[in-house]
């Protein structure tokens, strides 16, 4: 891993993703929110005296139980198209932000302009080898973060060692405007 950082390429293209722990927490958070939330709306129809509704009644639990299941399903098909939307991709000059589903939105930061990186590890994120890299620039205040990033220590530093030879080099005092043909 690192006489992959140090032996700079001037070819790099590495994407990011978030986690795959993460995706299988939340998917995993939204059965066990559903399952209470059905036990729970359960409970207080027997609470009032609506028996009939209850769990005991098949024809009273058909569309409960469709919805409850319908919205699982969508929750876990939005977590999974998020993580498969949704990507950091870290070349030699710049990294780019590129998401979404149905129209896809892209944004770029040139690495010159990055002034302090960093990662955040919390502990139990750690068991998990995973964390957030934070790239900030104080002078004009502004701050990404690349959440749930698996290790995030190894991308902070490719990216610290990309951004030195991109300045080093002055890539970004090379950028050619593009001339528009009217």
């Amino acid at each position: 891993m690192q006489t992959d950082i140090n032996n700079f390429n001037h070819n790099i293209h590495y994407e990011i993703r978030n986690s795959v722990i993460i995706l299988i927490a939340k998917i995993v958070w939204v059965e066990l929110i559903i399952a209470l939330s059905h036990i729970l709306l359960n409970q207080v129809i027997l609470w009032h005296g609506f028996h009939d509704m209850a769990l005991g009644n098949f024809s009273g639990q058909i569309w409960e139980l469709l919805i409850f299941h319908a919205v699982t399903t969508c929750a876990i098909l939005y977590f999974v198209l998020q993580r498969v939307t949704t990507y950091y991709t870290i070349t030699d000059r710049e990294i780019v932000h590129e998401t979404g589903i149905i129209s896809r939105k892209r944004k770029s930061y040139d690495l010159p302009w990055i002034q302090e990186i960093d990662y955040i590890q919390w502990f139990r994120w750690r068991i998990c080898s995973f964390g957030d890299i934070v790239l900030e620039n104080p002078l004009i205040s502004w701050k990404i973060y690349i959440k749930t990033v698996p290790r995030p220590d190894y991308y902070a530093r490719l990216i610290k060692i990309l951004r030195d030879n991109s300045v080093q080099n002055n890539w970004h005092e090379k950028i050619i405007p593009i001339k528009r043909e009217i």
